[in-house]
């Protein structure tokens, strides 16, 4: 009984292993997580990156999903919660209300759902990637945050966005060691958000000083600003070579 037992326990992993591998065939060639604390501009990135008002940014709060974007032949969203079936939505910010950490009263409402966006859109196809922008991170110890540490472990890449208005924190340092480099995950950058919101004179600053923080953690962990750093750079070139 007891090597039928091991048997019947060896098959399930083996099928669940399968079943996971057949999965992860679904997506492209490439993941890529967009990962960091509340309010670091995660969403407003890559809504800059693919042209497109994707996500929900600005007064709307932050959302509290693990949002897909992958290349398709049609725009669609489609939102599954827990075991309920999918539900195809509109790309627009009504279809985004239920899915934020804070309701119209501004009470915090605890969401597990997924949020699978597909979009034509010829560089994300030419890459052969997936985008993935993820829940904000403020307590390593949330349900939300182990979401997010499971899905690193699947990733090609994580971009950790950190803010320009706020200093580097304890809690970053920790999830980039621990949940980032501690994952051997191959390719990691540092990218500064909200660069917009101070003067130019100060970026400069700004970028110096996250760069020194990063490199006491990782010296190979390029840091790379979200808008231009000088007036001979303009907005277009700053994304560009994010």
């Amino acid at each position: 009984q007891s090597l039928l037992l091991a048997e019947s326990c060896s098959f399930a992993l083996i099928v669940a292993q399968l079943q996971t591998i057949t999965e992860r065939l679904r997506f492209p060639g490439f993941r890529l997580a967009v990962v960091g604390e509340f309010s670091r501009g995660k969403s407003t990135l890559l809504n800059r990156l693919l042209e497109r008002d994707l996500l929900p940014t600005g007064a709307l709060p932050t959302t509290a999903t693990l949002t897909t974007i992958t290349p398709g032949i049609e725009d669609s969203m489609v939102v599954s919660f827990d075991s309920s079936p999918e539900v195809r939505r509109a790309i627009d910010a009504a279809s985004w209300i239920d899915l934020v950490v804070t309701d119209s009263e501004g009470k915090e409402q605890e969401v597990l759902a997924k949020v699978r966006i597909t979009v034509v859109h010829p560089w994300l196809e030419a890459l052969d990637a997936e985008l993935i922008d993820t829940p904000g991170i403020g307590d390593l110890n949330t349900t939300r945050a182990a979401i997010v540490f499971d899905l690193l472990s699947q990733c090609d890449a994580t971009v950790l966005l950190v803010s320009a208005t706020l200093p580097f924190s304890m809690t970053e340092a920790a999830f980039l060691e621990q949940e980032v480099i501690g994952k051997h995950i191959p390719r990691i950058v540092v990218i500064v958000s909200k660069l917009d919101t101070i003067q130019h004179e100060q970026r400069e600053e700004v970028i110096a000083a996250t760069r020194e923080r990063i490199a006491q953690i990782s010296a190979d962990i390029p840091v790379l600003p979200s808008y231009p750093v000088d007036e001979n750079t303009n907005e277009t070139e700053a994304i560009e070579a994010v």
